[in-house]
C-alpha cells in the first residue's frame, strides 16, 4: 500500500514540474502539507506504535542473554566480574 501511494505522489508531483504549473507554488505545498499530515503521519505513527515494543522485547531477550552467558562462562573459568 505504502509503495503504491509513494508511487501515485511521484507521478502527481512530476506533472507538477511541467513550467506551466510554476503558479500553482503554494497550493502544491498546501496538498502536500496536507497529505503528511493527514497520510503519512499516521504511517509513521503507526508503525512506531507496533515496532516499538517489538524492539523492547529483542533488546531484553538480547540483554538476557548476553548476561546469561556471561555469567555462565565466568563460572566456568572460575572469574567473578
Amino acid at each position: 500500500m505504502i509503495c503504491s501511494l509513494c508511487h501515485t505522489f511521484r507521478l502527481i508531483y512530476s506533472k507538477f514540474l511541467d513550467p506551466a504549473c510554476s503558479s500553482l507554488y503554494t497550493d502544491i505545498d498546501q496538498l502536500d502539507r496536507k497529505i503528511k499530515h493527514l497520510v503519512l503521519d499516521r504511517i509513521t505513527q503507526d508503525t512506531s506504535a507496533i515496532a516499538n515494543p517489538l524492539i523492547k522485547l529483542q533488546l531484553q531477550g538480547l540483554l538476557s542473554h548476553m548476561f546469561e552467558t556471561g555469567a555462565s562462562a565466568s563460572a566456568v573459568t572460575g572469574t567473578s566480574s
